[in-house]
């Protein structure tokens, strides 16, 4: 019936852990500091340049909450990530809008988007639970990542809710609440304006919650056919894996401002690499990172 989760086929088979983060959460980001006029540091728009040449691309997840802090210290707002949040819609990620809208019931959608978080976005790793009437769609928040992963919280919580309350159309916004793994901050009304008096704190899981009766609701809308279109949209947009990684090196050395200052572990750690699992796949094609920047060196100097 319909587009189903299993019968997509995302471009990463494994699950991508939590010390990274695509690009695509990274490029959406930068558009919604841009809509509230935040200025983006220079790792941040290095980082975009790079999703434009390569979509598989990741961040070090800490150099990411890093980059949040930083834009926090410089708009002085302190409910920057509920903003930001804000900004974001189902198109703001590319294919995953299309594919998470293609589902028709809310059980696949979510089975949609958890599964997109796995293989594509790596950061925080959401879940599913059920607690009595209600489920949750959420994670553990790590308290030790401090300020960036309450901003990164404020984000994500705001999007997912903000997607689910349209998705459940009239009365959506009152039937989805959102909970938070740190203390109530103090711009609460800030919290409440957005998500009503029913927002907690100091939860075990940072996500949204809303009654489980709700997972078999078929979207106002939906039909087969216009699953199809959504899902047929979506995938044209999907990131294909490029069967060349000396492809992908070449292109990343092409837009890197100074070679001279290259680490080649952090170039494999924007595909969620190591140094010596990169230097094995370039093997495998008969190429190495140091003739690869070789030949990028040369080709500066004609």
């Amino acid at each position: 019936m319909g587009a189903n989760a299993e019968s997509i086929e995302i471009a990463h088979s494994e699950p991508r852990g939590q010390d990274v983060v695509s690009l695509i959460i990274v490029n959406a980001v930068v558009d919604a500091l841009a809509s509230q006029r935040v200025p983006v540091s220079e790792e941040l728009a290095a980082a975009r340049e790079r999703f434009h040449v390569d979509a598989r691309a990741v961040m070090p997840r800490p150099r990411f909450l890093r980059e949040l802090e930083r834009a926090y210290a410089a708009q002085r707002d302190p409910a920057l990530g509920l903003a930001l949040g804000e900004s974001l819609n189902e198109m703001s990620f590319q294919f995953m809008g299309p594919l998470i809208a293609s589902q028709l019931n809310l059980r696949d959608t979510m089975g949609m988007f958890l599964r997109l978080s796995r293989n594509v976005l790596g950061g925080p790793r959401w879940t599913f639970v059920q607690q009595g009437d209600d489920v949750i769609i959420g994670y553990a928040l790590e308290p030790e990542l401090g300020r960036g992963a309450e901003l990164e919280a404020e984000l994500g919580v705001t999007a997912v809710q903000r997607t689910l309350a349209h998705w459940l159309g009239v009365g959506g916004r009152h039937a989805v609440s959102a909970q938070f793994g740190f203390d109530a901050p103090p711009y609460l009304e800030r919290y409440r304006a957005l998500f009503g008096s029913q927002v907690r704190f100091a939860q075990s899981l940072t996500g949204v919650r809303f009654p489980a009766a709700l997972l078999e609701k078929v979207r106002t809308g939906a039909t087969d056919e216009l699953a199809r279109g959504l899902r047929e949209f979506g995938e044209r947009w999907l990131p294909r894996e490029d069967p060349s990684w000396s492809a992908r090196v070449r292109q990343e050395f092409a837009i890197t401002p100074n070679l001279s200052q290259l680490s080649f572990d952090d170039l494999a750690k924007r595909w969620g690499l190591s140094s010596r699992s990169l230097r094995r796949r370039l093997a495998s094609e008969d190429a190495s990172l140091s003739t690869l920047l070789e030949e990028a060196r040369l080709t500066r100097a004609r």
